[in-house]
């Protein structure tokens, strides 16, 4: 085709043969030294070929001289694929039929049977051969073992203290080999009583990911007895409840319940926790071991706080589950113990979550600046319900907390300073006790107690509402906050004040206007109503103080967020939580 002559072979394979059925011919041509090297063998035998269509011959390739209607009478019965042996001549012959009954094809080889057998021994004792050859090769080896093998059996009868008869070799290489076991049983043991150690040093490396490659990782846990090589790992933090646990084997019951995971773990004092690395073959096997985790620590204490990182794959994405599962443990404060806090569900939106805790947050301020400790402890238990029934990532969490903070450290510095436990702002400040919301709320209102005890009197020795104008003015209030018609100037005029003087001196001291006050005191008792009663919400209205609904309604949700329906619904949802 190239202007280049070379001698071909040519195939031609017919797509039907009648007027009716023609769908053409299929043509291979096959350059002839690649077909001498491809039928090399078919080609050197002495056979006949023969192509019959609808019992007459197409085309033949002979080699021997026989009848063709006696060929065609052999193969006439054979399906494709079968062969038969028949005696023409004075010869035994074997034929071999292939084709299609559709289109009543005959392929037919024939060859002498001698040469067929003679073929097949030819084949078995070159296979037979090469049997012997190999069994050669096995005594080889195994002479060469046995030889290798007599300075080792020398050696254990040379170690023996006890005296040899003569004949009595065998007996002493025993007794020698029994040794030499004890030996191994006990250098075992000890290494066995070693393992807990090496395992806890490979975990923290892979952990910290000092192995170069994922082959390095698997030998070096192979060393110590973990078979790490699954497609899908994660780390797994459970909280201390006693600092003398030690952590779970994973390889005990109940653990070893989930075909297809292995774990080990280790204690981390600085973060009071145990930390588990789980393999495993599938996603799903590791968070069943995370959660018998947590099942075994609420059996053994009552209390568990356990989280999981996201799923890896990529042994050098070790630190980033670590990372992962640290994070999903400062979430703590605000899952507590109710569930597994798996990193994957945390939720990181923050934008409708942070406007929410600062009115709360500005909540707590206020009660402490009235100095009113029913306020306060309503204010934070509002907080603490917020947190609880809240999802949030730690990162939201520690904004809200920031926030409370500041607010204390900005109007209580004085009260704070004075405080002589110094444990008391460590805990506060670092959460070091906190293991979850529960005791978060213990440390606020331990340490709003103190600012509210603490405290200095004003200038005059009297508390706010002692002082002369101004504690007279919010008692008032809290008397009469239900009356609609009750406003600033109201109040200014009961008191023969101008409305201008009474809010500067009432902000002066509570950092809040009179009207602010007043709005907080009527939300608050509207807050009881929507919870302890079942009257409407323009009842709830009209007993708080408000002509109308609306209004109510208007200034509800500007100090709660909420509307007041939506807060009553919450409540009833939450179990009717009675400290918010």
């Amino acid at each position: 085709m190239d202007g280049t002559q070379v001698s071909v072979v040519t195939f031609l394979m017919p797509l039907g043969v009648s007027e009716s059925n023609s769908k053409g011919t299929m043509l291979f041509l096959v350059k002839e030294n690649i077909y001498w090297q491809l039928f090399a063998d078919a080609i050197e035998d002495a056979n006949n070929t023969y192509i019959f269509h609808n019992g007459q011959l197409m085309i033949a390739e002979t080699d021997f001289e026989l009848p063709v209607e006696a060929v065609y009478q052999q193969a006439s019965d054979l399906a494709s694929g079968e062969s038969v042996s028949f005696s023409l001549n004075g010869e035994n012959w074997t034929l071999l039929c292939t084709g299609s009954r559709d289109w009543d094809m005959r392929y037919v080889t024939v060859l002498k049977t001698a040469d067929l057998t003679g073929r097949i021994w030819t084949d078995l004792a070159r296979l037979l051969m090469l049997l012997m050859g190999l069994a050669a090769v096995g005594v080889l080896v195994a002479l060469l073992l046995a030889k290798r093998n007599v300075q080792p059996i020398r050696e254990i009868s040379s170690m023996l203290s006890q005296k040899r008869e003569s004949g009595d070799e065998l007996s002493t290489i025993q007794t020698g080999i029994r040794e030499l076991s004890a030996r191994n049983t006990d250098l075992t043991t000890r290494l066995e009583r070693s393992l807990p150690m090496q395992r806890h040093d490979f975990l923290l490396r892979f952990m910290k990911g000092r192995y170069a490659s994922r082959e390095d990782s698997i030998r070096e846990a192979a060393a110590v007895g973990l078979m790490i090589d699954k497609a899908y790992y994660a780390v797994v933090l459970s909280g201390v409840q006693d600092h003398n646990d030690q952590p779970l084997d994973l390889r005990m019951p109940p653990f070893d319940s989930v075909a297809g995971a292995l774990g080990c773990g280790v204690e981390l004092v600085a973060l009071s926790a145990h930390m588990y690395l789980i393999f495993s073959d599938k996603p799903e096997q590791i968070r069943q071991m995370a959660e018998l985790i947590r099942e075994v620590g609420l059996e053994r204490s009552g209390h568990a706080i356990v989280s999981l990182s996201g799923i890896q794959t990529d042994f050098s994405q070790a630190p980033n589950a670590y990372l992962e599962a640290a994070a999903a443990y400062e979430n703590r404060f605000v899952m507590d113990d109710t569930c597994l806090m798996d990193y994957a569900e945390i939720s990181t939106s923050i934008e409708d979550i942070l406007p929410k805790a600062r009115k709360i947050t500005d909540g707590i301020n206020q009660a402490l600046l009235m100095r009113n400790r029913d306020m306060l402890a309503g204010k934070i238990g509002e907080l603490l319900h917020f947190l609880k029934h809240t999802s949030m990532s730690p990162f939201a969490f520690r904004l809200i907390y920031n926030d409370v903070i500041a607010a204390l450290l900005r109007e209580h510095t004085q009260a704070l300073s004075e405080k002589q436990d110094l444990q008391d702002f460590y805990d506060i400040f670092s959460l070091s006790s906190c293991q979850r919301v529960d005791d978060l709320d213990e440390l606020l209102r331990r340490l709003c107690d103190s600012i509210l005890s603490a405290e200095k009197k004003p200038e005059t020795g009297t508390s706010v509402e002692e002082q002369p104008g101004i504690g007279q003015i919010t008692r008032y209030m809290m008397d009469h906050f239900t009356d609609p018609e009750l406003s600033i100037s109201a109040i200014a005029e009961a008191f023969d004040m101008s409305t201008a003087r009474l809010s500067l001196a009432f902000k002066e001291l509570t950092r809040m206007s009179p009207l602010e006050y007043l709005t907080l005191l009527r939300v608050e008792r509207s807050k009881m109503l929507l919870r302890d009663t079942a009257l409407s919400i323009k009842e709830i209205a009209a007993e708080v103080g408000y002509y109308d609904a609306s209004s109510f309604i208007r200034r509800f949700k500007q100090i709660t967020g909420v509307t007041p329906l939506q807060y009553r619904r919450s409540k009833e949802e939450s179990g009717n939580y009675a400290d918010s």
